[in-house]
């Protein structure tokens, strides 16, 4: 039997070890980006496995079934969605130095009319340094979005590989569990099954929910901005959604592309498209999100803020989009770690 300071130094080793693993694997980078996203489908198709299962419907059949119905997904999207995105994206390449001229004239005035103003010449002269910042700054991203857009398409091509890892963990779930069980101490069985279970739940409950939410959101958007008239409103969309998935700061990002573009083609729409964005927001974080996500994490949101930097340090926007449920994890294993301590 391990004294209270054995038990601590065991588990703690434990909770490095499994720190050390985590953090191989997130430095692995865009190779584990397949994985990750076949891992993540798995967890969103489950539920219909698991529903078609209790239909007396075999196991053979169900994934089937799901096959099916995924291809069908995958073939209307490429049809009906991919050639307007790709269009879309060409036209708004071809359309980045129209959008940089404008730029440049939007500073130019700001730069005549201040200029008009009496002020300290310190004053001016941090004025004139901020002005040409932001100038250099817009132009940067504006130029950059093609890239940014370009790469994430390469992404998605990688990505072609995660529903066949999708399909063999549906496959070869029942065995991975009993495979895992197997190594497990009996006398530790129990209770590493309950965690288990409970960290299940948390990553379960989030990444669904957040994906469902995010469709909601790029649709909303999408529609939003097809209403207002705005150019590119499904690839402005779709990146609003996206970027939805990250708490706090996602929907600011993710709608600063279509404000951005508004303002440079459509300036009168600007406030419009803004406020759009806002309402989109507050229904997702006041109906939407409550009634969809049904794991909570229950992480203070000063907690919530530092995992996201520490995720996107280490592995970037999929950093950002797994670090509040690793967050949750460890705050389980944390929990159990005090309550074996007080015991």
């Amino acid at each position: 039997m391990f004294s209270l300071k054995e038990r601590e130094i065991k588990t703690g080793i434990m909770l490095l070890m499994a720190g050390g693993i985590i953090y191989f694997l997130f430095s692995l980078g865009t190779v584990l980006i397949p994985f990750l996203a076949g891992i993540i489908l798995a967890y969103l198709l489950y539920p219909l496995l698991d529903f078609l299962r209790k239909r007396n419907i075999s196991k053979s059949s169900s994934l089937y079934i799901i096959s099916i119905l995924f291809l069908v997904t995958i073939i209307a999207f490429s049809v009906l969605v991919v050639p307007v995105f790709l269009n879309e994206l060409e036209l708004l390449t071809k359309n980045i130095p129209e959008y940089i001229r404008t730029a440049d004239k939007y500073i130019d005035f700001l730069n005549s009319e201040y200029r008009r103003i009496n002020m300290p010449a310190a004053v001016k002269e941090v004025i004139d340094r901020t002005l040409k910042r932001v100038e250099e700054q817009l132009i940067t991203f504006m130029e950059g979005i093609t890239e940014r857009l370009i790469n994430s398409l390469g992404i998605l091509f990688s990505l072609m590989i995660a529903p066949f890892i999708t399909y063999y963990i549906l496959v070869d779930l029942d065995k991975l569990k009993k495979g895992v069980i197997r190594y497990i101490p009996a006398g530790k069985r129990r209770l590493i099954l309950s965690v288990s279970k409970e960290i299940n739940s948390i990553f379960s409950g989030y990444l669904r929910g957040q994906f469902w939410v995010s469709i909601i959101v790029g649709i909303m958007s999408s529609i939003g901005l097809f209403i207002f008239q705005i150019r590119f409103y499904i690839l402005l969309g779709f990146f609003a959604g996206i970027f939805n998935m990250i708490p706090f700061t996602g929907p600011v990002i993710g709608s600063i592309p279509a404000v951005i573009i508004t303002l440079l083609s459509t300036p009168e729409k600007t406030i419009s498209v803004i406020i759009m964005f806002f309402v989109i927001q507050q229904l997702e974080s006041s109906f939407i999100s409550p009634r969809i996500i049904s794991g909570k994490v229950g992480l203070h949101p000063l907690v919530v803020i530092f995992s996201l930097l520490t995720g996107a340090e280490i592995m970037g926007i999929w950093g950002m989009l797994l670090a509040v449920p690793a967050a949750g994890c460890i705050k389980v294993f944390a929990e159990l770690f005090m309550k074996n301590k007080l015991s």
